[in-house]
């Protein structure tokens, strides 16, 4: 941080936080950490869960933990989130004296910088992790009963809170390349950045010792929520023709969502997979590394990637990984250079970009080589340093 810069005392406001899983919460924890580092004041907002103190202050951050909304449907849950604790935000606020406010713009918390900017007039910077707007899977006509009040009560609100919250901010800052398209449509391109998610080349890197999986055959491992949208069930699929030409397993690692974990572990009992696929529960993030370094390779099936957070630390850590062609996945891997890409939803194109990569060592040799040059550029101290510009920017208007 330039010398000569002023230190910011800064809200940031998220419906989760860490030791909340997911992609967002990790860059969240990252960014204030590196913040913190660099002389800043920060504040986070964020919903309460349980086992974890609604009031936390140590090191430079100080967290809130407020009451959630009853009403847990995405978009009308973060909307009367925000209405629910107005007059507690407007207090941390003045409190604090905060100078700046960051919102973390996903899921359900599209509605948060159209209400905060009605109540206060501070500098609202928002980082746009993800948008409905562009998830064409999302978005498709399903036919069945329940369409139309799928898109009356989740889907047309949250598509015109998105417009209204990206709108609303004083400046943008947009994860992946068609996030920033979107976002500076919307506002005819001003105070529009494209800052990508990172991480810390210091713990994802390629000399981490790999755990052990116990496992005697090529092991693929898919990290992530166990839900729908990570398309998980294509590669139980794809796992019956990857058997058929390599002795192969699959290690989903990650919290299951209740539901979906029940189709899941049906299909692989159909499919007679129970003795190849396996389930491990989500690891602490200071432990995953030796469990990505474990695998013979990296699956990212999904259905829909804002960014992709888990490609790019395999991607410092060497590891060859297979995603699906969606989202911001395509600004981190160029297919068969820095990774390999495939259709989403395709088994048959899943399985043979993993059977490709399992036996052509060279590809993999190649594959691991660039990888990891490219995630040299995704340092969090650089990140940081962008996104330091953005504060400066809005801060000193």
């Amino acid at each position: 941080m330039d010398q000569n810069a002023r230190r910011l005392k800064i809200l940031m406001i998220s419906p989760a936080y860490y030791p909340s899983q997911g992609g967002v919460q990790v860059q969240m924890w990252l960014l204030v950490n590196e913040l913190v580092k660099r002389g800043h004041q920060i504040t986070i907002i964020t919903k309460e869960i349980s086992g974890a103190q609604k009031i936390e202050k140590s090191h430079g951050i100080h967290l809130f933990r407020l009451k959630d909304s009853k009403i847990s449907l995405d978009v009308w849950n973060g909307f009367f989130f925000i209405r629910k604790n107005l007059d507690e935000i407007k207090k941390i606020i003045a409190d604090e004296h905060i100078d700046i406010i960051h919102v973390h713009h996903f899921e359900m918390s599209c509605s948060f910088v159209y209400l905060l900017k009605k109540i206060v007039n501070i500098p609202i910077i928002s980082t746009v992790h993800t948008s409905l707007h562009i998830d064409n899977e999302y978005l498709k006509l399903r036919i069945n009963a329940k369409e139309p009040f799928r898109w009356i009560i989740r889907i047309l609100p949250i598509l015109w809170f998105e417009k209204k919250s990206i709108r609303a901010s004083d400046f943008i800052i947009a994860v992946s390349k068609n996030i920033e398209i979107f976002c500076r449509s919307l506002r005819k391109g001003h105070h529009v950045m494209l800052i990508s998610n990172a991480i810390n080349l210091q713990q994802f890197n390629p000399d981490v010792m790999p755990a052990d999986f116990n496992i005697n055959e090529y092991t693929i491992l898919c990290p992530g929520r166990v839900s729908p949208e990570k398309g998980q069930i294509y590669l139980v699929d794809a796992l019956k023709i990857i058997r058929e030409k390599v002795p192969a397993q699959v290690i989903f690692m990650g919290s299951e969502d209740p539901i979906f974990g029940s189709v899941i572990k049906k299909r692989i009992r159909l499919l007679n997979l129970d003795k190849y696929v396996h389930f491990y529960p989500p690891q602490p993030y200071d432990k995953v590394p030796p469990y990505y370094k474990a695998a013979d390779i990296i699956v990212i099936p999904s259905l829909s990637e804002s960014f992709g957070l888990t490609i790019l630390e395999n991607m410092a850590l060497g590891n060859v990984v297979v995603a699906s062609d969606v989202g911001g996945v395509p600004d981190l891997i160029e297919n068969g250079k820095t990774g390999l890409l495939v259709p989403p939803a395709d088994p048959q194109k899943l399985a043979d970009a993993i059977i490709l990569t399992l036996t052509d060592d060279n590809l993999q040799k190649e594959i691991r080589k660039n990888a990891i040059e490219k995630a040299k550029g995704y340092d969090i101290e650089k990140n940081v340093g962008c996104i330091e510009q953005c504060y400066q920017s809005v801060n000193l208007r």
